[in-house]
């Protein structure tokens, strides 16, 4: 198993999951769309996708440390930031979005938000609480300039 690359295990193990569960529809991607496997469950349709692992070099661990030390202490100062982040993740999440975004740029998302002196963020003052926050991400992705 371990010897496999990891798109034969990815497509091995959805393969496995299609038998097992009822009703299940594995559909094999193409160069849009991971292979994935669409499961309805009490009228709720869900689609199952395997994370792919890649190898990453020490620069990107470095570049991970340095997001995860920042964003902490961004959440230390705003209480309410982690909440709101987790408010918008769950959002991407439901608008099937989460194969195209990654979740540490919806946290830098979150952190612009969350530091109104910052140029991009478009928010006048900190969000008090997560409601207002994840309202405020949104309109930093409504307002930001993509181009």
């Amino acid at each position: 198993w371990e010897k496999l690359p990891s798109e034969a295990r990815d497509a091995a193990s959805l393969s496995l999951l299609a038998k097992m569960v009822p009703d299940a529809q594995l559909y094999a991607g193409d160069d849009t769309e991971r292979p994935h496997l669409l499961v309805s469950y009490r009228g709720y349709a869900m689609r199952l996708a395997p994370r792919l692992i890649t190898r990453k070099s020490p620069r990107s661990d470095d570049l991970a440390h340095l997001h995860h030390s920042l964003l902490r202490s961004l959440a230390t100062k705003q209480p309410s930031m982690p909440d709101a982040c987790r408010l918008l993740v769950r959002w991407c999440h439901a608008q099937w979005l989460s194969d195209y975004v990654q979740q540490e740029h919806l946290e830098l998302v979150c952190a612009a938000a969350f530091a109104p002196l910052a140029s991009n963020s478009g928010v006048g003052e900190v969000p008090a609480a997560a409601r207002a926050g994840f309202v405020a991400c949104l309109r930093v992705l409504a307002t930001h300039d993509f181009s």
